[in-house]
């Protein structure tokens, strides 16, 4: 499981989740690239594998973390009840 007691969450790997979040407007983690005065590899929604940041959050062990979960969905929710839904994969 993603930062379960006993293992350490690197911080490559929390930059990386925190990164990939920040596309879709959930920034109220920290430890991202701009934490580190670093600029993201992820700079639009369409270089993020959803799935994959979906599984992560499904499985980290961290309460922040699986809430984020949470935070992306309601992102999801407000960008498609715009006058134009939002194609992610194409964004």
């Amino acid at each position: 499981m993603l930062g379960e007691p006993g293992t350490d969450l690197k911080d490559s790997q929390l930059r990386a989740l925190v990164d990939r979040l920040a596309v879709f407007d959930v920034t109220y983690l920290t430890g991202g690239s701009a934490d580190a005065d670093e600029v993201s590899p992820y700079q639009a929604p369409k270089g993020v594998n959803i799935d994959a940041l979906v599984l992560d959050l499904t499985r980290a062990f961290s309460p922040r973390l699986r809430d984020a979960l949470i935070a992306l969905l309601e992102a999801a929710a407000r960008l498609l009840a715009g006058p134009y839904p939002i194609d992610w994969v194409n964004a």
